[in-house]
């Protein structure tokens, strides 16, 4: 039996796929093998659409999550190519694509692109926040969610980011998106075990590097021990704040102390047991704080082309040898 595929033509218009939908645009009918779609299998555990009618728990066959077919010949990867997989403080960057016949694949647009699940955070406004978390609560279950932050454009809507693993001892979460004219899909997202302490002597090194300009240097803000930056005035009332890699702009508020110490206004983020690496992980990707509160600038955007003491990207376990050197800082 052959599934018949005109929604991707819809979705994606015939230009990008004349050369495999026979007579686009002539009234012929393109058509997408049982083999072809079995065979476009994911190895890093997302879920194919199988149009299947009936439902399994995690969506792991490929139906939607309301129980009814998944769309025609359509996958969740991943937008660099890896596995359906990461560990607390990862950011996976998601994207739904269609299923050639040859093997190959079409990326759907992300405006045509809803996520469903699990749910998005919509980031509250750093000068009128309430007074509650908006993020969900870490339970049993993994926590992991989309960000809507319309205050900083690091990310786009496509991108997951993992919290918390939870107790279960197959850890994941099932993602579910959405396609214009073509409807549902889920995948699979597995979550690897939480990283095992964490090494302060490098996450030392990486939050203090002002050597190299692609490090992270977290020190350039909020000072060598995580304490925070000090106002120019000596810290007088009224005091401005002017962080070096703001290029010298005064700001009306300090780079925030991170360290393991507590204040007036309540414990920094290394003391606050509200907060853990894969926390820090996603305030520092999503630029959003434990609340969900948009960071202020300029701190948003600044993560872009940071790297980690190897020059590659940072990671969960960059994120967790930070978050256990800031835990040592009591000064």
């Amino acid at each position: 039996m052959k599934r018949h595929v005109a929604c991707v033509a819809a979705v994606l218009g015939c230009g990008s796929l004349d050369l495999w939908l026979d007579g686009c645009g002539g009234g012929g009918a393109a058509n997408v093998t049982d083999a072809a779609a079995d065979s476009a299998t994911d190895s890093g555990g997302a879920a194919d659409a199988s149009f299947q009618d009936s439902s399994l728990d995690g969506a792991r066959d490929g139906v939607a999550s309301d129980g009814s077919p998944a769309a025609e010949a359509m996958k969740i990867v991943t937008t660099q190519g890896g596995l359906l997989r990461g560990s607390p403080g990862d950011a996976l960057n998601l994207q739904v694509v269609f299923l050639l016949p040859d093997g190959g694949t079409v990326a759907v647009p992300a405006m045509q692109t809803s996520w469903l699940a699990p749910e998005t955070v919509v980031a509250q406004d750093p000068n009128d926040a309430g007074p509650n978390s908006v993020l969900p609560e870490a339970g049993v279950k993994a926590t992991a969610f989309f960000v809507n932050n319309e205050y900083s454009g690091q990310y786009g809507p496509g991108a997951l980011f993992i919290v918390d693993r939870g107790g279960a001892s197959d850890a994941g979460v099932t993602v579910t998106a959405s396609v214009s004219d073509a409807g549902q899909v889920s995948a699979w997202v597995s979550i690897s075990p939480e990283i095992d302490g964490g090494d302060p002597t490098r996450g030392q090194n990486l939050f203090q590097n002002v050597l190299l300009a692609d490090n992270l240097a977290c020190a350039d803000c909020h000072g060598t021990t995580a304490a925070g930056s000090p106002p120019i005035d000596g810290g007088e009332a009224g005091a401005m704040y002017q962080l070096p890699k703001s290029n010298g702009n005064l700001y009306m508020y300090p780079a925030p102390a991170l360290n393991n110490t507590s204040s007036d206004a309540g414990p920094n983020l290394a003391a606050d047991p509200t907060w853990n690496d894969g926390l820090l992980g996603m305030a520092i990707q999503a630029d959003i704080d434990n609340h969900g509160v948009a960071l202020r600038g300029p701190m948003p955007d600044f993560f872009q082309a940071r790297t980690n003491d190897a020059g590659a990207p940072l990671n969960s376990q960059d994120f967790a040898d930070i978050y256990a050197w800031l835990r040592t800082q009591t000064h």
